[in-house]
This record gives structure tokens, sequence and C-alpha cells, in this order.
């Protein structure tokens, strides 16, 4: 190996061996990073040919952007399961006050 001063460098088999697996190595990489780049930009151009879209609430189908749901029936059926989930919430609610009281009325605090 030259110096940046014109001196040699001795360096032994194995030194080199790895510099050149290093090299190698980084050379591989390289050529890595370039493909990605390349696939990269391929789907950046898939992505500008998506017509603008938006999708079902309930299912996630694919519905054009002025919709919320595909079909009346999505729509029923992502209504029964709000309403679902607010009872629920409604149910753990109350039972959270009757527990409340409970404990306020054992323990003398009423």
């Amino acid at each position: 190996m030259i110096l940046s001063d014109g001196w040699f460098l001795p360096i032994h088999t194995d030194e080199y061996k790895c510099l050149e697996s290093i090299s190698n190595f980084m050379d591989d990489i390289t050529q890595q990073i370039e493909e990605l780049k390349l696939e990269i930009e391929k789907l950046r151009e898939e992505i500008k040919n998506i017509p603008p879209h938006k999708h079902c609430v309930n299912c996630g189908i694919s519905i054009p952007p002025d919709k919320d749901f595909c079909s009346t029936k999505c729509e029923e059926e992502w209504n029964r399961m709000v309403k679902k989930k607010k009872n629920i919430t409604y149910f753990w609610l109350l039972l959270m006050v009757i527990l409340l009281l409970i404990l306020l009325v054992t323990s003398g605090g009423l």
C-alpha cells in the first residue's frame, strides 16, 4: 500500500484479503442500493397512476372519494357495531358508578 507521502507500507496477505473482502462487500452494498433506488422510482410511478379514491369505513373496499361506505349493507353493519360499542361503554360506566356507590355506602361515606 502506498502512503500519501510516497512511502510503501507492507501489508500482510491476511490484511490484504480482509481489505479486498471489505471492498467487495461495499461494492455489493452499493449495487443493492442502486437497485433499490430503481425499484423505488418504479413504485413512485405506479403510485402516480392510482386514481383518487378512499376505502369503505367498514370493509375497506376501494370506493369513490365522495362516499364513506361501499353499500347500504356496510353502512348499516357499521352503525350496528358503533351502537354496540356505545352500549358496552355505557354498561361499564354504569357498572363503575354502581360499584363506587356500593363502596361509599359500605365504608360509611354516605
